[in-house]
Formats: structure tokens, sequence, C-alpha cells
């Protein structure tokens, strides 16, 4: 949760939400020492595993007879941590019953939905929305035992906690002017939520129907231009004018880096949720015809540029770049950005947790060199589904980059 820490969302009062509300919560105690080792234990401590894996087994204990009078935030952390630990698992081929994430989904779903009372930690407010962010991912890859957080999102009202205000009144924006301007901006990137939420869950019914040729060729494309129409309509009533053509500045404001990085993430996730849209919302569907080829160039190629800028910046731990460079990198027709996107996977990979985004690096090769065999044979690259193939190899999509 890079951006959570960026933004000091984790601070209140000077002090860390988690290590504070761990004070008084054994059981997220246990989630911290088990994800804190077992995230050294993956980088250079492979010793520190066996203590990792007993803290997390004392946190699942006690997650099976908390009190009723739990703060439901506290639980709420909890869940969280270990959605992360099992992710993290999940990503090694660790044995199941250390990845039960589907399950920690559906405590996260019901807590994110309770009446919070008189108000919510900033924390809490952002990672309800990074936890959806992380459902409707698993559900674009075509991950059946996804969607439990997201269907809940979409069958109660659409609504999350926003996380600018701070309990403690501490600022956030030294001024009412960019107060107003980062609140559009954070209306943008919740727009693009909520199309990622409805994408996923769409996705996950076109796949199925597919399958079982309930849904013939043209109600495919039907749909699919459709949605595509109304994203972008959607997109252009809703993005601050100014905003699509803002020049980098040498030296930003604290302010300015808020607003800018927060209409950044919107603008790639828009990107990403075309491009997908547009190219993996059922098995093969650019065989069906290639409408959007020259907007989905340019998807590809805002892709790999903004990535690339943030490299200049040194900023690798931005891990929601990592599904964005591997749907640009499966879906460009240019051998160039194809490599581009390894290459910047491959730099990404030492600065995350869990091993995710070398899993995703090792998906994008399957992919790239598939497509390859396919046109050397006299075929077409679109003829490689990256849904299909990774699970034909056994991979489960949990999770893009953490």
């Amino acid at each position: 949760m890079p951006m959570a820490v960026r933004f000091k969302l984790n601070i209140e009062d000077n002090e860390n939400v988690l290590l504070s509300t761990s004070r008084n919560f054994l059981p997220l105690r246990h989630a911290i020492c088990a994800i804190t080792l077992l995230n050294s234990g993956m980088k250079s401590r492979p010793e520190l595993i066996a203590g990792s894996f007993q803290h997390y087994d004392q946190a699942i204990t006690a997650c099976r007879s908390l009190s009723p009078s739990a703060s439901p935030e506290a639980v709420f952390f909890l869940h969280f941590i270990l959605l992360m630990y099992d992710i993290a698992c999940a990503s090694q081929r660790w044995p199941e019953d250390r990845s039960s994430w589907s399950l920690h989904l559906r405590k996260l779903a019901s807590l994110a939905h309770e009446p919070a009372g008189p108000s919510v930690s900033r924390l809490k407010a952002y990672l309800s929305w990074y936890v959806l962010l992380l459902d409707a991912q698993a559900g674009l890859a075509g991950n059946s035992e996804a969607g439990h957080y997201t269907r809940a999102f979409l069958e109660n009202g659409r609504s999350l906690p926003v996380w600018p205000i701070s309990p403690s009144q501490q600022k956030v924006l030294s001024t009412p002017e960019s107060m107003d301007e980062f609140l559009k901006v954070h209306k943008l990137s919740l727009i693009t939520f909520e199309m990622f939420a409805e994408q996923s869950q769409a996705s996950l019914n076109l796949r199925r129907a597919f399958r079982e040729r309930h849904i013939g060729l043209k109600e495919r494309q039907q749909y699919i231009q459709g949605l595509s129409i109304r994203h972008a309509t959607v997109w252009q009533e809703n993005c601050p004018p100014h905003m699509e053509s803002q020049e980098d500045e040498a030296a930003p404001s604290p302010d300015r880096r808020i607003i800018a990085g927060t209409y950044n993430f919107a603008r790639l996730q828009y990107s990403v949720l075309q491009l997908h849209l547009h190219t993996s919302m059922y098995p093969y569907q650019r065989l069906d015809g290639d409408l959007f080829a020259v907007e989905d160039t340019e998807h590809c190629t805002y892709i790999i540029n903004t990535v690339r800028q943030s490299f200049v910046y040194n900023d690798r731990e931005n891990h929601h770049l990592a599904h964005a460079l591997f749907l640009a990198g499966a879906a460009t027709k240019l051998p160039v950005e194809k490599s581009a996107a390894l290459m910047m996977l491959q730099e990404m990979e030492h600065a995350g947790l869990s091993g995710a985004v070398a899993r995703v690096r090792h998906v994008l090769e399957l992919v790239v060199r598939e497509q390859a065999k396919r046109e050397i044979a006299g075929g077409s690259a679109d003829e490689v589904d990256w849904i299909e193939l990774s699970q034909k190899h056994g991979l489960k999509n949990v999770v893009f980059g953490m």
C-alpha cells in the first residue's frame, strides 16, 4: 500500500495506526509479526519463515474466537493483513491451507459496509478502496474465487468511506483551493474503482457465458462497444480539463504531488480498464475483430510511457503499475513495448511484498513467448488468451502487485 504510506494515511496523532491499534489487540499484533517476518524471509532471511507461520496460525486461531466487543476497525485491519499474507503465500504456490485469501475478502466485505460510528480512520477508508481494486483485478484475471468484496460494494450503493478527512483534524492539504482540486481528482479515481468493480463482474459472467455458448458474436460486440462508450463518456464528464494537459513540475509542492499522483493513478487505471475491455473480457476476444486497434495502441503507449516516467523519479513501489504493465505488454503489437514492459516489471520485483510482481512478469513472459510461437507458425498473436494460458500452466492470478 505505497500510496497510503506516501500520503501518511497510516499516521494519526503522530502514531502509526496499525501499530497503535495492535497494542490493545493481540491478534493484529500476531498478524503484523507474521507478515513482517514473511517479507524478510522471502527476501533474504528464509530462516524467519517458520516463525512467520507460527504468528499467522496464532492470528487465525484468534479470529475464530473474537469477542463481539472487538473494535470493527481493528478486526478490519486484522483481516486486511491476513489477506496480504495469504496473497503472498498464493504467489509462492504454498499449500492451500495458507491461501484462504477469498475467506478474508468475505469478512472484509462485511466489515467495510458495517456502520462505522462517528469516524473512520483515513487508513481504513483508503484500504476499503484498495481491497476493492485487488478483488476486482482478481476477477478481471478470470479468477472464479474472486468477487465477494466487489459484489458487496455493488449491492451496497457503491459507497465506501472517503479518506482525505483526518479524524484528528490533521491537515492533509494546505489550502481550501488545493482540497477542492484534490476532491475532483479523488472523485475521478473513485469512479475508476466503480468501473473496475462493474467490469470485473461482467468479465467473469462473459467468460462463463462464452464457455457455455450462451452469448453470440453480435451480442458480445454490442456489449463491449456500449460499455466502452459509457466509460469514455463518464471519464470526459468528470475529468478536470486542465489535468489532461498538465506538465510535470521540476519541484512540485506537497499539495501538487498529492493531486497529480491521484490524477495519474486514475488516468492510468482508465487506460487499463479500456484496454482490458477491448482485449480480454472473454477468450480470444480479439479474433472477433479489432475495432479498437488505434485506441488500444494509444493506451499501450500511454501505460508504457507513464511507468517509464515514474522510474525517472525512482518510483518503483507503486505496485498498481504492475497490472498496467502486464496488460500493455500482452496487448501491444510492438515488440519494443513488450520488451519494455518485461524489463520494468523486473525492476519492480525487488520493491514489492510477496513475489506478486515476479509472478506477473513470469505470466507475461509465457504470453509473449506463446504469441511469438503462433506468429512464427503463420498464425496470429491474437490467438493467445492470457487468462486461458496462465490457467493451463496452473497459475492462479490472485493479484497483480502489492
